[in-house]
């Protein structure tokens, strides 16, 4: 109880100690340029990907799920500076899956609707430390180098030497997202954890199409194969101008298995 007359104290907000420096939570991003793209994938593929049954690929079509990649380079972020390359499927948690198209849409305008992050190469030692012991998230340090050309961007994903996908895209937008929640579920030493977060952009575009992906000689570029990984997207969306808060992760289930 505060004593009478005394101002009242809010409590501290959570930090945790990433290689020596303290990171305050929330995790804020000021300034990056983003771009993402869905891919149709098989649902079978991804469900066997998925580390508990709880976990449910949203079906677009009757046996397609959705993959969602996703190209970041921070210039403003509590992480500091670097490049970032999400390989993201789209899913509900909870007891039973959704039915395909009608599910999907219901849990988007329902906010349950969440991202499982599979795979997520970033260029920093820091950012990758950072994000695999307060997140969980599956990162490692990789190269990944972005190129304007012309109207389009592009990015280049290689690992020990050898490429892995190049996704490019086109530029450009006028419109501005408001903010809007989105969850992630990430998978780490026995432990399912979802991070709550909230987006917001300026200078977007949406587009039917308006990406493209070549696969390399890589496991993951194999993996993403053996799903049915096309070359062309479902749409895109441009970000010229991406903000995000990332707050502390909930750890949802111990000890499930794949």
């Amino acid at each position: 109880m505060t004593a009478a007359g005394a101002p009242a104290t809010s409590p501290a907000p959570p930090t945790h100690l990433v290689q020596g420096r303290a990171v305050r939570i929330p995790v804020v991003v000021r300034d990056a340029v983003a771009m993402s793209a869905m891919f149709p994938v098989r649902a079978a593929g991804v469900r066997r990907l998925l580390p508990t049954p709880r976990l449910h690929p949203a079906e677009w079509l009757p046996g397609w799920a959705i993959c969602v990649l996703a190209a970041i380079e921070y210039r403003d972020n509590d992480l500091g500076r670097y490049n970032e390359l999400g390989v993201n499927f789209l899913v509900t948690y909870g007891p039973a899956r959704l039915l395909p198209l009608l599910g999907l849409v219901r849990a988007s305008r329902q906010g349950t609707l969440g991202a499982y992050v599979h795979r997520l190469p970033v260029t920093t030692s820091f950012s990758c430390d950072a994000g695999r012991d307060i997140w969980g998230f599956p990162k490692t340090v990789d190269e990944i180098v972005f190129e304007d050309v012309g109207e389009r961007r592009v990015c280049r994903l290689e690992s020990e030497g050898a490429h892995v996908l190049t996704l490019a895209m086109q530029r450009g937008g006028t419109r501005t997202l408001a903010e809007i929640p989105q969850d992630a579920y990430a998978w780490r030493d026995g432990r399912l954890f979802k991070t709550p977060s909230r987006m917001r952009a300026e200078g977007v575009g949406f587009r039917v199409g308006g990406a493209t992906v070549a696969l390399g000689a890589h496991p993951l570029a194999d993996e993403l194969r053996a799903l049915g990984f096309p070359r062309r997207a479902l749409g895109s969306t441009w970000f010229g101008r991406w903000q995000a808060t990332f707050d502390d992760a909930v750890i949802l289930e111990r000890g499930a298995t794949s």
